[in-house]
């Protein structure tokens, strides 16, 4: 390997570097790359724990290897499972000798063999009900009920409804080795989205699973699933061998036929291998991996910083610095929030309260403008200019306690003149520059329904990936909304504060992801939306070509 390192030129003086730290012994071994002990031992660890795996090129990725095909199609099941022991509540609501089971949805049937809970939400309501097409009753989240009737095309009776909670105390039959008794758990990540409430559990084979079970302190399965993506011999005889993504995935369809109560095409988006195009999976395996809780805060500094100074990269203040009165309500906002914050880093060093000012610079670290709007519109040069205040009041902040970071910053300042020093640069008066301009109380409002909004929805899975909606902007009274904003019915006056209570929803888009900016803003997925059609200065009428 060395030789090969060397040719590539990758790592200064390696010519030198002669030992190699043997992680899994924690002893020097062989002769090529030296790895300090305490790194090893607070940083890099080794670990088994799932992670994406692309069967064609027989390897883990990371995330950034990934593409996500918006079209890919995966069997949607819903499946029941015999529940073995229940309380006492719930088993006095059933006929005598009536079957009851959980249901459960997935889009990857070939992990119910590496299946080893269920989990439920504690803080939903849960029902039993009676299918009589069947003659079985079900367990599932109530909220879900009508979607399983719609899904079945079968009417669900109601016979009880309980908490969330009380599932801690029913087991169930596994769907493959029907001898094998196994729990349901508790779990932040079920939500109300899609399925019954009650979601299959492998924890070789899913990030959230591994974190409840591991949380749960119950012992890990070997994995089923060799380097190939198929079926090893940890799994029955007749699914050894079969690819899960092909044949084992219908083979366990097969084996499942008498508990599986629905069964469909379901497109969605899926990751893929960035090199072969094809499908990847989650396996889990030995892989090493960075404690990035040990380096966040110091990485979280420095990312905020370079994030700052690439995007001032062409920004000269002399030229493109925009006056306050024709910001836009956010960009000003912003200004007075980092006023706020370099009055009170101010206050702090003045009181020698080295500690508050930490505090406070890392509270306050804590963007698609900038890539997606012409390189000098009005909007990025807004951004921009509040970038450059930001930056240039933090190398102020945290100059007297990392001096030599300030300057390290400053040497890749492109707007730094003559000066040779952090310490030597007259900075911008930020106090002079929002001199006479106010914070319209509007915006203030505006920012508490953002905070309430936020708040409700932290924990959905749903709104991942941009939360699958249209924009969020804020707009003057007169301007035109542009098709896929919503429209309020009536205007919404925030001038004089809150004085009525209104109800905020979040609905999915209709739209389709924007192949440029990436956010839900076309009305197709080869179409450029509006705004990137007019920045490429591409005609509406051959946006699809794009």
């Amino acid at each position: 390997m060395k030789p090969s390192l060397l040719s590539l030129r990758l790592i200064p003086g390696l010519e030198e570097l002669v030992t190699l730290w043997d992680f899994a012994e924690g002893k020097k071994a062989g002769s090529s790359v030296t790895v300090q002990p305490d790194v090893v031992q607070g940083i890099i660890l080794r670990d088994h724990k799932p992670v994406f795996w692309s069967p064609v090129n027989r390897t883990s990725l990371a995330e950034a290897e990934l593409e996500y095909n918006s079209n890919h199609v995966s069997p949607s099941v819903f499946v029941k499972f015999s529940v073995i022991k229940c309380p006492d509540v719930i088993k006095a609501t059933l006929d005598p000798g009536s079957k009851l089971n959980v249901v459960i949805w997935t889009t990857t049937p070939w992990t119910l063999p590496a299946n080893q809970a269920v989990c439920y939400s504690p803080k939903q309501k849960y029902c039993v009900a009676f299918c009589s097409a069947k003659k079985e009753f079900y367990i599932l989240a109530c909220e879900m009920l009508k979607d399983l009737e719609k899904t079945m095309q079968t009417e669900l009776n109601i016979v009880t409804t309980f908490e969330g909670a009380l599932l801690k105390e029913v087991t169930y039959s596994h769907p493959i080795l029907k001898d094998r008794e196994c729990p349901l758990l508790p779990a932040n990540h079920v939500t109300m989205d899609k399925g019954t409430g009650l979601v299959h559990t492998a924890p070789n084979h899913g990030l959230d699973d591994y974190v409840v079970v591991k949380k749960e302190q119950i012992p890990l399965d070997p994995c089923i699933v060799n380097e190939d993506g198929c079926y090893n011999n940890h799994t029955i005889k007749d699914f050894q061998g079969k690819s899960v993504l092909d044949a084992g995935s219908k083979l366990v369809l097969d084996f499942l036929v008498n508990d599986i109560l629905h069964l469909e095409d379901y497109k969605h988006s899926y990751p893929y291998d960035w090199r072969s195009k094809t499908p990847v999976i989650l396996r889990s395996c030995h892989q090493w991996f960075i404690d990035v809780n040990k380096i966040r805060t110091k990485a979280l500094v420095r990312n905020v910083l370079k994030f700052l100074l690439g995007n001032l990269n062409e920004y000269n203040p002399l030229v493109h610095t925009t006056l306050p009165s024709d910001m836009r309500a956010l960009d000003l906002y912003m200004l007075h929030a980092l006023k706020s914050f370099h009055q009170k880093v101010e206050k702090q060093y003045s009181l020698i309260q080295y500690k508050g000012v930490t505090k406070d610079i890392l509270n306050f670290v804590t963007n698609e403008v900038l890539y997606c709007d012409a390189e000098h519109s009005k909007e990025r040069l807004d951004c921009q200019t509040v970038l450059h205040f930001i930056l240039n009041t933090l190398i102020q902040s945290i100059g007297p306690l990392c001096p030599h970071l300030a300057e390290e910053i400053f040497l890749c300042l492109p707007y730094k003149k003559d000066a040779n020093s952090v310490f030597e640069f007259e900075w911008p008066n930020l106090n002079q520059f929002l001199e006479n301009t106010t914070l319209p109380i509007s915006v203030l409002w505006a920012n508490q329904i953002k905070f309430n909004l936020n708040k409700s929805a932290i924990g959905n899975a749903g709104l991942k990936e941009f939360f699958q909606v249209s924009d969020v902007k804020f707009v003057k009274c007169h301007d035109n909304l542009s098709e896929g904003l919503v429209t309020l019915n009536g205007d919404l006056n925030l001038s004089n504060g809150l004085n009525e209570s209104f109800t905020v929803s979040l609905v999915k888009t209709k739209l389709e992801k924007c192949p440029r900016c990436r956010l839900f803003t076309s009305s197709s997925q080869t179409s450029l939306c509006n705004r990137c059609a007019h920045v490429l200065n591409v005609p509406v009428s051959q946006e699809s070509s794009v």
